[in-house]
């Protein structure tokens, strides 16, 4: 009986002890030569909400909610620091005004045609992209998810102009080619 037990003891421990993390997984550093690569969009979202402050008092005037489908775009990173992104993608806006009207929907194709420079900054997971034609690809995203195969891009911006701020938050997914 005492040998029973202590068969059953050593195998219990033995599985515990086998039963690891995934500690053990090859992790996909966030590198310069990792982080370059062609990527296609295969998802894009994101809000602007526009507001302003009148006696000291924010006042939200708007908040425009959009998504793209059908996506032709391809983001291209060169290790010397380089990039373009370029194609179409159909883009579906609901806009709702703060002033009790009915949402608006509005659908467009649109182009983008981007090029510039790109910085990695591994350690604080983000990217700023100087784009020459400052499109939808541009200032500082955070890196959300990187693996071998997948790039998530996320962004949270703020500009006033004449007393109107907006607020943009865009996430781009992609997938490496």
């Amino acid at each position: 009986m005492k040998l029973l037990k202590s068969f059953i003891l050593f195998v219990a421990f033995a599985t515990l002890a086998s039963c690891g993390g995934d500690d053990d997984a090859p992790v996909f550093e966030l590198t310069t030569e990792n982080f370059a690569g062609t990527y296609a969009v295969t998802k894009l979202r994101g809000t602007n909400k526009t507001s302003t402050t009148a006696s000291g008092q924010t006042v939200d005037i708007s908040t425009e909610s959009y998504e793209g489908d059908t996506f032709q775009v391809d983001l291209v990173l060169s290790a010397n620091g380089s990039f373009t992104y370029s194609g179409e993608y159909r883009e579906v806006a609901v806009t709702k005004l703060n002033n009790g009207s009915a949402p608006v929907q509005e659908t467009s194709i649109e182009t983008e045609n981007s090029s510039g420079t790109y910085t990695l900054d591994s350690l604080n997971r983000r990217v700023t992209f100087t784009d020459t034609n400052i499109g939808v690809i541009n200032g500082i995203f955070e890196i959300t998810s990187f693996s071998a195969n997948t790039l998530v891009l996320s962004k949270e911006a703020e500009a006033t102009d004449n007393q109107i701020t907006t607020t943009e938050e865009i996430t781009i997914t992609f997938e490496r080619q």
